[in-house]
C-alpha cells in the first residue's frame, strides 16, 4: 500500500520547486498512515519583490530587494500550505476503512551555516484524523494556513526560514511499522475506493461508506493555493 500511495502522491502536480520527495509507513493496526515530505528551502522564496524601470541614458530596469520580514512570513507560509496539501493528498488517496489519521513530518535538507554539515531539520509535525481535517475549508481564500496548523494541534517551527527545529510527533522508522496487502490506491484520486480489491467484509463497508467532497471541486483533493505563495520576479508587489 505505501509504495502506491507514494507512487500516486508523486503524479500530483507542482509547481517548479516545490516538488520534495516522500516517504509513507501504514500502521493497520491504529489505521494510520505516517507521512514525511521534504519541503523547499529557503532559496525557493525570491530575493527580489519587483523591478523598477529607470528612464535613464542608458534605460535600465532595478530590482527591488525584498524585505526580510517579508521573505520570512512567505517562506512560513509557504511551509505551512504544503504540509496542509501533503495530508489533504494522503487522504484522498487512501479509503478512510483503511487510513483515519495521518502523521505528517515536514523535513529541509539544508547546510549548517556554523559547521557546513548537512541538516535535516523537521518544521512542522502533526497527526490529524480525517474527521478533524475535514472540518478544514481548504479553498477558502481567506484561510490562514499557519493557524490551520495550530488548529490541527500542529508543532510549528517559530522561526523556520531560520531553520529552527521542533521534535516530531512520530519518527519514520519503517521497521515499526508493518506492510498492509497492496490496495489499488489510485481509485482513491477521486474519493472513491476500489471494491473489486477489497475482501468481501470491506466491500460491504465500502459499500456504505461516503466518499470525500470538497465544496467547490467534488470528487478532488481540496489544495490550499500553493502556487500563489511562490512569486517569481515579476513587477507586482506581495
Amino acid at each position: 500500500m505505501t509504495n502506491r500511495v507514494e507512487a500516486a502522491l508523486t503524479r500530483v502536480g507542482y509547481p517548479e520547486g516545490l516538488r520534495g520527495t516522500r516517504r509513507a509507513a501504514f500502521a493497520p493496526e491504529s489505521r494510520e498512515l505516517i507521512l514525511e515530505v521534504e519541503l523547499p528551502g529557503q532559496a525557493v522564496v525570491p530575493a527580489v519583490a519587483q523591478y523598477r524601470y529607470k528612464a535613464s541614458a542608458p534605460p535600465t530596469v532595478v530590482p527591488q530587494p525584498r524585505k526580510e520580514a517579508d521573505t520570512k512570513a512567505m517562506y512560513r507560509d509557504l511551509v505551512a500550505r504544503l504540509a496542509l496539501r501533503a495530508i489533504d493528498e494522503a487522504f484522498a488517496v487512501t479509503p478512510p476503512e483503511l487510513v483515519d489519521v495521518v502523521a505528517f513530518n515536514g523535513h529541509v535538507n539544508a547546510k549548517d551555516r556554523a559547521t557546513g554539515k548537512a541538516i535535516r531539520p523537521c518544521l512542522i509535525s502533526l497527526r490529524a484524523s480525517r474527521e478533524t481535517f475535514e472540518e478544514l475549508v481548504l479553498d477558502e481564500p481567506e484561510l490562514d494556513p499557519v493557524q490551520s496548523l495550530h488548529y490541527l494541534n500542529a508543532i510549528v517551527s517559530q522561526h523556520p526560514y531560520d531553520l529552527e527545529p521542533v521534535r516530531p510527533v512520530v519518527t519514520f522508522d519503517l521497521a515499526k511499522y508493518k506492510l498492509a496487502p497492496e490496495r489499488d490506491v489510485v481509485a482513491g484520486l477521486d474519493s472513491r475506493p476500489d471494491l473489486v480489491a477489497l475482501d468481501p467484509i470491506e466491500s460491504s463497508t465500502s459499500s456504505g461508506a461516503s466518499s470525500r467532497r470538497s465544496a467547490s471541486s467534488p470528487g478532488s483533493p481540496r489544495h490550499p493555493a500553493t502556487t500563489e505563495s511562490t512569486p517569481s520576479p515579476s513587477t507586482r508587489t506581495p
